[in-house]
Parts: structure tokens; C-alpha cells; sequence
């Protein structure tokens, strides 16, 4: 892999937990943007690059770092 494409997706998966954390509350359900994100990002990388995105969102999580809503 080349350094600009770790970059990005590294990026892209920061931004996955930055949403993650915004949380509009409509109703008795508080909703999370983490999901407009994940859906956002393979659609600005590409399949492949955005896959490997929530990938290491997901690592992070279930290394135990507080990224999950």
C-alpha cells in the first residue's frame, strides 16, 4: 500500500469516530451519525480502501479505545 492510501483511510476512520460521538435525539432514541459515516466514506475511497476504513474503526473498538456509540 502506498502512504497516501494508509493517509486516508486512516483519516477516514477518524472521522468515523468523531461521528460516533454527534448523537441527535429524536424522540426517546438518540440517533448517531456514525452510520451516515459509514455509508459516507466508500463512497468517497472507493469499496476497497473504504472496507478497509471501518475495518480499523472496528479494531480500534474491539482493542477497547471508546470509539462505539
Amino acid at each position: 500500500m502506498k502512504t497516501k492510501t494508509v493517509i486516508l483511510c486512516a483519516v477516514c476512520a477518524a472521522i468515523i469516530c468523531v461521528f460516533s460521538l454527534i448523537t441527535i435525539n429524536i424522540g426517546t432514541v438518540p440517533i448517531t451519525l456514525s452510520l451516515f459515516a459509514i455509508f459516507l466514506v466508500p463512497v468517497i475511497l472507493g469499496a476497497k480502501k473504504g472496507v478497509i476504513s471501518v475495518a480499523v474503526y472496528l479494531l480500534l473498538g474491539t482493542v477497547g479505545l471508546p470509539v462505539f456509540a
